[in-house]
């Protein structure tokens, strides 16, 4: 489990890294954008190690077996639930092109998306049990999903910074809950 830990921490500091240089670089408005240009290997490296890390964390993460919300057809929604349906869900990310000529591969590829991103954040906001970590998973989400909401609906920033924005919650969050 040691070595997990250790491969989670440098591949979530990867992605998040990987996401600065796209947005530093400002080569395309949006990280996926950058798909099928000559600079396309940040994106995929940036979503293969956020994929990876989540997947490696939902097999070895120290609460992996914590119930962290019900649902009516899920009787017990766990945290390692959590984490590798986000991993599949930044496949689809992967493997559906925003700059795909076909519609239903970019509709795909925007799904995959909101849909990763949801449910990133509905690990974060479930996972904790005291009224401090709630409070701090509350902080992150207006954070991650605000960052990322000026960044697409204004012009102070790129969509990419705001991708940034919405990567460092669940990075940290990610790092944060293993330290336990």
């Amino acid at each position: 489990m040691k070595h997990a830990k250790l491969n989670v921490y440098i591949l979530t500091i990867l992605a998040v890294a990987l996401g600065v240089v796209m947005s530093i670089l400002n080569l395309s408005p949006s990280w996926s954008q950058s798909a099928g240009n000559p600079h396309d290997f940040l994106l995929y490296g940036c979503l293969f190690c956020i994929s990876s890390a989540l997947m490696i964390a939902s097999f070895t993460h120290p609460d992996k077996l914590e119930v962290i919300s019900k649902f009516p057809l899920i009787k017990e929604f766990r945290l390692e639930h959590s984490l590798r349906l986000t991993a599949y869900l930044f496949g689809g990310v992967i493997a559906f092109s925003v700059n795909s000529e076909l519609a239903i591969v970019e509709s795909l590829h925007l799904i995959s998306t909101g849909l990763a991103i949801a449910s990133g954040y509905l690990g974060l906001m479930t996972y904790p049990i005291s009224k401090k970590g709630h409070t701090w998973a509350f902080i992150g989400l207006c954070f991650g999903v605000g960052g990322f909401l000026i960044g697409f609906l204004t012009s102070i920033y790129s969509i990419a910074w705001g991708e940034v924005l919405a990567a460092l919650p669940l990075s940290i969050f990610i790092i944060i809950t293993w330290k336990k």
